[in-house]
């Protein structure tokens, strides 16, 4: 039996030190240094007749991770960053972090539940691939008590033990 106390601690240090290192300095450092933010605009600039009826939060959640995929996926910004100054001036942990993430590149996944071993995990089945996963994601259980899905779409990220979701849940 895995121990999920255990590892929801591993979770919560990851979910930690993502929020300060991804949310509140890579997220507008990537925006600014590649014009990912711009990049994005462009791109749904076609779709401006849907954006324009979405909350403008969930555009800009959306505008976020697609940013934070531009960086954390295979062959993404991340190598690149890694050199850079401003990312040798942050603490070390925030430092290992990031180097950590190269190891396991972040992706999108549409996947479905197939069981809830202990609170805000999930077993999950890649739609495509039929490969199994853990997953942590405290969103998921929010969302579920509001309304159930049976297609999940999500940019997860892998902290070692398991997976966990970023930014918007579809």
């Amino acid at each position: 039996m895995k121990d999920f106390i255990e590892i929801k601690r591993i979770c919560d240090s990851a979910s930690s030190i993502s929020t300060t290192v991804i949310d509140d300095f890579l997220l507008h450092y990537a925006a600014a240094k590649d014009n990912l933010a711009r990049e994005f605009d462009l791109k749904i600039a076609s779709y401006r007749h849907i954006t324009q009826q979405t909350d403008v939060s969930w555009v800009r959640l959306m505008k976020s991770q697609y940013i934070i995929h531009k960086v954390f996926k295979a062959d993404g910004q991340l190598r690149k960053y890694l050199n850079h100054a401003e990312i040798k001036r942050r603490p070390s942990a925030e430092q290992e972090f990031l180097k950590e993430q190269l190891s396991t590149p972040w992706r999108f996944c549409f996947s479905k539940i197939v069981g809830n071993p202990a609170l805000d995990f999930y077993q999950m089945d890649d739609a495509f691939s039929g490969d199994s996963f853990l997953l942590y994601s405290k969103s998921i259980t929010q969302t579920l008590k509001e309304q159930s899905a049976m297609l999940w779409f999500n940019l997860i990220a892998f902290n070692g033990i398991c997976w966990q979701t970023f930014g918007p849940l579809n």
